[in-house]
Order: C-alpha cells, then sequence, then structure tokens
C-alpha cells in the first residue's frame, strides 16, 4: 500500500500514533530468535494520547535525518524542527562611546517571536573560542540555564552592557533562541564585531590671557601687588582633558610653598585657608575656576575653587581636586583658573615673591 503526505501552505498535520493489537488464531510470525504473540495494525491516530508517565505525539512527513541545504540557506523538516524556536538575526553590535572594558549588544529579534522566548549570547575576543555572556553580563566559559533569559531581561530594544572585556580588541557575539524548557534552535545566530577602544588619557596645559594654545615653560606673572587691593593675574591657566574612564577624569593642584615666598625679603604671603575672601584678608593668594567647557560630557569646578569676585581657594603643599568630568567620560574637556593675591601695609616689598604649581590629571578607570 503507498501512502501520499500533502503539506499545504505551510499546515503540518499533526497526529497520535496509536497501536492496537488483533490477535490471531494462526501461528503468529516467529523465528530461532524471536516469536510475535500478537501482532495487528494501528487503527489511525487519535487527538491525544497519554498517561501519567507519557505524552506522544508526531507529524506527517517526519524526516529521520539530514535536511537540503546549502552554503546560504537551510530547510527543517519534521515535528522536531517545527518546535524549536527561530534563528535570531544579526545582533546589534557596538561600541557606545569609547569604551576600552564593555560593549553593548542588542537582540534583533523576530517580529512574531513569543514572549516566552529565551536567549543566549556567544561572544569571542580575536580569533579565540567562544565563551557566553553570563546572566550578571560578564564573560564565562560555560552557559547554563539561568544565562537563558528573556529580551527584557537582556535589555529589550536598549540592548545589555557585556563587561569586563579586554581593551583595544576585536570581539564577536552571536545570538541563539529557544522557547519551553527542552526545544532549542538548530544553530546559533550570523555574527556582528566591534572593538573596545585603548584606555585614552590626554592631558594639556596653556597660560595666555585668551584661549589659546601655548608651549612651555609656563609662568604665570600676577603683577605689582598694591597694599590692601586684591590683584588678579592677567594670565589664566588653561587645561584640556579627555578621557574615556569608566569614572572620569580628575584635574588636581599642587603648591610648592604655602603661598607666595620672597627669599630676599623672607616672607611668605600665605594662601587662604580653605575658601577665603581676599577682600576681608589683611593679605593672602589663592585661585578661583574661569570658565568650564567640554565638547562631549561635562565639566565642574569644585570647592573650595567655585568661588565669585574675590573669594579664592588655597593653594598649599596638598594635592587638591579642582576640577572634574562628573564621574563619567569627557571628550575636549577644556577649563581655566586665575591666581589672584593681596598685599598688607606690612607686607616687605621684594621682586621675588614666588610659588610653583603642579597640575595633574588622572583617569579613574
Amino acid at each position: 500500500m503507498k501512502h501520499k503526505y500533502i503539506l499545504i501552505n505551510s499546515l503540518i498535520l499533526s497526529l497520535l500514533i496509536h497501536f492496537t493489537s488483533v490477535a490471531f488464531a494462526q501461528n503468529p510470525p516467529s523465528s530461532t530468535n524471536y516469536k510475535i504473540v500478537n501482532y495487528g495494525f494501528g487503527g489511525g491516530g487519535i487527538a491525544s494520547s497519554s498517561s501519567t508517565n507519557y505524552s506522544l505525539f508526531g507529524t506527517l512527513g517526519q524526516v529521520d535525518q539530514g535536511s537540503p541545504s546549502s552554503a546560504n540557506y537551510f530547510i527543517g523538516a519534521g515535528l522536531e524542527f517545527t518546535l524549536q524556536a527561530s534563528v535570531p538575526a544579526t545582533p546589534t553590535f557596538v561600541n557606545s562611546s569609547n569604551w576600552y572594558n564593555k560593549l553593548k549588544l542588542t537582540i534583533n529579534r523576530g517580529g512574531n517571536d513569543p514572549a516566552d522566548y529565551k536567549y543566549a549570547i556567544a561572544i569571542a575576543s580575536g580569533s579565540g573560542q567562544f565563551q557566553y555572556v553570563q546572566n550578571d553580563n560578564t564573560v564565562g566559559d560555560a552557559l547554563g540555564l539561568e544565562d537563558w533569559q528573556t529580551y527584557s531581561s537582556w535589555g529589550g530594544a536598549s540592548g545589555t552592557t557585556i563587561i569586563g572585556l579586554y581593551p583595544g580588541t576585536i570581539y564577536t557575539a552571536k545570538v541563539a533562541a529557544k522557547q519551553g524548557d527542552f526545544y532549542t534552535n538548530l544553530m546559533w545566530g550570523p555574527t556582528a564585531q566591534a572593538t573596545t577602544e585603548n584606555p585614552t588619557l590626554i592631558f594639556d596645559i596653556d597660560v595666555s590671557p585668551t584661549d589659546s594654545e601655548t608651549a612651555g615653560p609656563y609662568t604665570v606673572n600676577i603683577g605689582n601687588l598694591s597694599p590692601a587691593t586684591v590683584t588678579a593675574a592677567n594670565d589664566k591657566v588653561w587645561v584640556d582633558l579627555t578621557t574615556n574612564a569608566n569614572s572620569g577624569g580628575v584635574i588636581y593642584v599642587q603648591g610648592t610653598n604655602t603661598g607666595l615666598e620672597s627669599q630676599t625679603a623672607l616672607h611668605t604671603i600665605n594662601t587662604v585657608p580653605a575658601k577665603n575672601d581676599l577682600g576681608d584678608a589683611l593679605e593672602g593668594y589663592g585661585a578661583q575656576y574661569n570658565t568650564l567647557f567640554a565638547t562631549s560630557g561635562n565639566m565642574e569646578v569644585v570647592n573650595p575653587y567655585d568661588g565669585t569676585g574675590t573669594t579664592v581657594g588655597v593653594l598649599d603643599t596638598a594635592k587638591r581636586t579642582m576640577f572634574d568630568s562628573t564621574l563619567a567620560p569627557v571628550t575636549g574637556g577644556r577649563v581655566s583658573f586665575t591666581l589672584k593675591a593681596k598685599a598688607s601695609n606690612t607686607t616687605p616689598s621684594a621682586t621675588d615673591y614666588a610659588d610653583t604649581l603642579t597640575v595633574i590629571a588622572t583617569g579613574n578607570f
């Protein structure tokens, strides 16, 4: 008897293979190795068949092995294929902001993917073997059940950030999907690549009345100090900062003396304590921020250098934070500050009052 199987518009007919037994009075088939006591022909498929121990169902046209395929396509067939999740599309894999130790991946789910689909992410560095993104967004060798997560758990349309990566490295990533506890897809989806940057810290200073580039050595001339008068230097100190450090960059300032010191007069015009208004002091010396700018990100001044008018911050031998990039990477940061001083009526006259300032920049990688 020949059997014909018809597949119309991808409609797969499912049936349960149900066996019945019909006893025969005649001798059943047998050999020296076996004997079939009872046998018969099935009475046809039914909607379902199960007990407390099993459930059985099948599909017309089921194939045992092999499938039509080429380098560009793959055609699955049978019940197993119909139960598997769709192969995910190429993920969106990018370096969003000059990152050196992380990358962002967004799963591009199909329009018909059910809400209960779960996804896994594989990642490889350079030409190395694939590892797996764990449920805490780190990378590990094992793919556990907990590392299969829903679309929303992987960040949805906003994507997820894969952390703990090597700097200056090309990474390759791909996604797999599954539905239910046992059924998964036949293969991982197509790959995408993204590259981590190397850690970066760019720092420069200039000394000029206006925003312009200058070369060292750097000298700031405050000028003649008139008694009981606050004098501001004409030149400003300009500082450039660019860094991709995760927690941003910091600009410090540190003095050599505790103020403007004269070797000939054996006198020091002391720096103000912490933050003080030179207008109210007999004499003193300090710094005040002037401008803040960043092409990308933000720069901010830190107390006590955020004063206005004649209020200045301390310049002593301690390394003190003057500016920072608000705990985030910054590009094209440029800030400036001004030095101000005041002499009293009893300040000894001399031409060598001076201090040496050191400006330091760091990145919080």
